[in-house]
């Protein structure tokens, strides 16, 4: 058998698996089969059914755990804008998993609480990856209780999560020491925070990566204290910052001029 047959095989092997996955979920949309049938397919089926689910967003409270199992390591559920807590309940089973994205594009989400992400990340010590833009209920408690239980995180994002203040970053000061992106846009952190974090040095040795928008407490003080102690940023970004000035460029210029990490991605505005 030469190469291209053998290339005709697996193209025509990976279509009739995606035919078979679009079949199931059609079926299950019709109620033509029952969701709980879907645990009894082989493993790797189900997580292919658990991706395709997620992005068409049709996880719910009530058929997620279907799709779950002790090998599950990640799960994006951005598209998924009905699970709540009862969704978070049966995730916590998953105590392997590394990462869990409940970023919302456009809406507020009020069914996850800070109460369901703490009783996660209890069970899932071993995430590293926690994504909570727009989950309106997360709060400085949630954040406290994250950074003491997920020594391993290394993405956060915590984007307009309005209750989120500077004692959320107290807490990530204090226990994270493997944290490289963090997007704290939309929030009431104010400059005391940042010093605080960013002066630590586990922070300021680990971090990669700082989104920063909308923050109306936020200074010039707060981006030059990156500037000087997270020598290792090579994505930063500050945009609608109103007490953001001509200085944070000066100070960007400079830094520029003196690192010695490439930056990859650096944009602004300033007022």
């Amino acid at each position: 058998m030469d190469h291209s047959q053998v290339m005709i095989r697996m193209n025509c092997g990976d279509s009739l698996v995606k035919l078979c996955l679009s079949l199931i979920v059609n079926m299950v949309k019709n109620e033509k089969l029952q969701i709980d049938q879907i645990s009894k397919l082989p493993k790797n089926l189900v997580s292919s059914l658990l991706n395709t689910f997620s992005k068409r967003g049709l996880l719910t409270d009530d058929n997620i755990q279907f799709f779950l199992n002790e090998n599950t390591r990640e799960l994006e559920l951005s598209e998924c804008d009905k699970l709540s807590d009862k969704a978070l309940e049966k995730i916590s089973l998953c105590k392997y998993l590394r990462k869990i994205d409940l970023n919302s594009h456009s809406i507020q989400r009020t069914l996850i609480t800070g109460q369901g992400i703490s009783n996660l990340v209890k069970n899932c010590k071993f995430l590293t990856s926690i994504l909570l833009r727009r989950c309106s209920l997360i709060d400085d408690e949630c954040i406290d209780i994250i950074a003491k239980s997920c020594p391993k995180l290394k993405n956060l994002n915590i984007a307009n999560c309005s209750l989120i203040t500077d004692q959320s970053f107290v807490s990530l000061g204090k226990y994270c020491n493997n944290l490289e992106s963090i997007n704290f846009s939309g929030t009431k952190v104010t400059d005391n925070g940042v010093f605080y974090m960013f002066s630590k040095e586990n922070v300021a040795k680990s971090i990669q990566e700082i989104h920063i928008a909308h923050c109306d407490l936020i200074t010039d003080e707060s981006i030059e204290c990156i500037l000087i102690n997270c020598r290792r940023v090579k994505y930063l970004l500050f945009h609608e910052c109103p007490k953001v000035t001509v200085a944070s460029r000066i100070a960007l210029e400079d830094y520029l001029n003196s690192s010695d990490q490439k930056v990859k991605h650096l944009t602004w505005t300033i007022y």
